[in-house]
């Protein structure tokens, strides 16, 4: 360069584009024989008197690179069921018809349940990769093909005897997600939402700081209280040794739903407590929070074990009452009668029936997660197709059990049932998989010493980068 003055066109931002898109397409130009490579390994040790080759076809993948890969490979017909396929997409798991590479739909699907939408997401790797590469109904069907395999997944779980865990003491925390439905005859539906736990313990990044223990999510979009409570004692007594000596511990609002439990845990001890955040909430609504009458309740709650402290506080207070204030403290009570115990933290309840409670911690904590579940589902304001909903509810679910990674990579690289077992097909592409790569790695090893792309391009196409490269290069 003559002068300073010619880098002032060119930015390290520019440089950067330029950068990257010249190794994404490299490595686009990789992959293009590693695919070729394998498509040739297959015909060559393939069941010759069975598959007989047709054609070569031409198929372009959207990649995570950001740049299409075009390649070529044979088109067969099964001399023994008369059907026509391409040996080297099946083995790889490319379905028919599929336009993104597996590790694009697993990503892409990520930010999805992320959030907070399918545009967002679709929006977020359009500025990564520097063009559309998905659109937002592709993330969606994609989501919702992933969410029909977890459930596949779920069914064949519950035939396979495992062996039961004895926490001893089984912490269910119950709430309820409302969702906005779309073009339905019902506007709204409420997912039951259940995060079973054994406990709590350290987390390890963060001092001071606890998570879940043996964490399970159980939901339902039914209507359906029974229908919700038969999938979580189903859950219980599958995963968990369930004798007389067990106990379980139902935390949750006042919902008439929630309160449905007895009869599914009959055979053990059933402690509910009513979640301290809501019934604050409903306190502070009717005694100003924060006045004497809501200080004086609140220290009553963990006196006695029974409830029948707070209870008389309760209705103590409530005679200073009027008007609406009073029919709601009167509501309150009436609610109360028969559960006036539920008001009691378990903690103070199970040391009053001899119980060891050191370790123990407050009920609440699964508040966080329905409250992700909620930031996703009406954040902004979406609306729902039952399959939608469905669809991101039982990943979301997975995502907070740490299973979704899984779920998800298992789901990218077969991109066919998950309970399919491995066929001699794909046998056969990881058997030579490794030599091909090998070989391509020799063939393309000095590849940075040839012509980069973007000499060739012109200055205005380039936004004036092609004259930068050109001093750089010699």
């Amino acid at each position: 360069m003559n002068s300073i003055r010619d880098f002032e066109r060119i930015t390290f931002r520019k440089i950067e584009q330029a950068v990257f898109r010249i190794a994404c397409e490299v490595l686009v130009e990789i992959i293009k024989p590693l695919l070729e490579g394998m498509d040739e390994e297959i015909f060559k040790k393939r069941d010759k008197k069975r598959f007989k080759p047709i054609d070569r076809k031409e198929r372009t993948i959207e990649s995570i690179l950001g740049v299409p890969v075009t390649f070529k490979r044979r088109y067969y017909k099964d001399l023994k069921t008369g059907s026509y396929t391409f040996l080297l997409d099946e083995a790889l798991g490319l379905s028919k018809g599929a336009r993104q590479s597996p590790l694009l739909r697993e990503v892409a699907v990520h930010m999805a349940v992320d959030g907070p939408s399918y545009r967002t997401a679709s929006k977020n790797l359009e500025r990564i990769l520097g063009g559309r590469v998905i659109s937002h109904e592709g993330i969606r069907q994609n989501l919702i093909k992933a969410s029909d395999e977890a459930k596949a997944l779920f069914e064949k779980e519950k035939k396979h005897e495992r062996p039961k865990e004895n926490p001893g003491i089984i912490f269910i925390e119950v709430d309820g997600v409302h969702a906005s439905l779309q073009k339905q005859s019902r506007r709204s539906t409420e997912e039951k939402v259940g995060v079973i736990h054994t406990g709590w313990e350290p987390r390890s990044e963060c001092q001071g700081e606890y998570m879940l223990k043996g964490k399970r999510i159980v939901r339902t979009q039914s209507l359906s209280p029974e229908e919700f409570w038969s999938i979580v004692s189903e859950t219980v007594y599958r995963e968990f040794k369930i004798n007389e000596d067990t106990v379980i511990v139902i935390n949750g609002d006042r919902a008439n739903w929630i309160r449905m439990f007895r009869e599914w845990f009959c055979d053990c001890n059933v402690l509910y407590q009513i979640d301290r955040f809501h019934l604050l909430r409903t306190l502070g609504g009717i005694f100003k929070r924060g006045s004497e009458a809501y200080c004086k309740l609140k220290d009553t709650m963990d006196k006695d074990p029974t409830g029948a402290t707070f209870m008389a506080a309760l209705a103590e207070e409530s005679v200073n009452l009027s008007g609406k204030k009073q029919k709601e403290a009167e509501a309150l009570i009436k609610d109360l009668e028969g559960i006036a115990d539920s008001v009691c933290d378990y903690r103070v309840r199970l040391s009053a029936m001899g119980y060891d409670i050191e370790g123990l911690r407050p009920m609440g904590a699964a508040e966080a997660q329905i409250n992700t579940f909620v930031h996703r589902i009406k954040g902004r304001g979406q609306s729902w197709s039952p399959s939608g909903l469905d669809g991101m509810m039982r990943l979301l679910g997975l995502k907070f059990e740490g299973r979704l990674e899984k779920l998800l990579y298992d789901f990218a690289v077969t991109q066919e049932p998950l309970l399919r077992p491995l066929s001699s097909k794909k046998k056969l592409v990881k058997k030579t998989a490794l030599e091909v790569a090998n070989t391509l790695i020799k063939r393309y090893g000095d590849i940075w010493s040839h012509s980069m792309p973007v000499l060739n391009v012109g200055r205005t196409r380039s936004g004036d980068l092609s004259r930068l490269f050109h001093s750089i290069a010699g």
